[in-house]
């Protein structure tokens, strides 16, 4: 949802011709979802909860379905995880015992981002591996911090 995105942004003390630019950007996205969601003729589906929860907040949906997204139960089944765990732990420098945590996306804030550092601040020796897009960067990144 733009909706979300536009407070987030909005959420942020910024300047500068990027700033106007994301909220003209974001202004008009809010405009075309409000034209779209917003109207109870268009029938809507959802891939999860969340998303239903954020079109009953935003534009007062009550009428949305969940269709969850189908799951490759070949790729996501415990031996094709297990086969894929070595050579995963091995690419982050992680040992076989080692406590992981890996969040891979993007909308940090939103997935809690700052609150798992915040959290992990006050451990040790926890590594986390962050993966995904980053602010000025044309692609993936990996960045792997731990406590000293």
């Amino acid at each position: 949802m733009f909706h979300r995105v536009a407070e987030l942004q909005n959420s942020r003390v910024s300047l500068g011709l990027r700033s106007l630019h994301r909220r003209l950007y974001y202004s008009l996205l809010c405009s075309l979802e409000k034209t779209i969601y917003g109207n109870p003729q268009v029938t809507l589906a959802a891939v999860s909860p969340h998303t239903t929860r954020q079109l009953a907040r935003y534009f007062s949906r009550q009428d949305v379905v969940v269709i969850p997204n189908g799951v490759d139960s070949d790729y996501f089944s415990p031996a094709a995880i297990q086969s894929m765990r070595a050579p995963g732990r091995k690419g982050f420098n992680c040992s076989a015992n080692d406590f992981v945590v890996l969040l891979i996306g993007n909308d940090w804030r939103n997935k809690g981002l700052p609150a798992l550092l915040a959290s992990a601040a006050q451990c040790r020796d926890l590594p986390i591996s962050v993966v995904g897009r980053w602010p000025g960067r044309s692609r993936s990144v990996h960045c792997g911090w731990q406590q000293s």
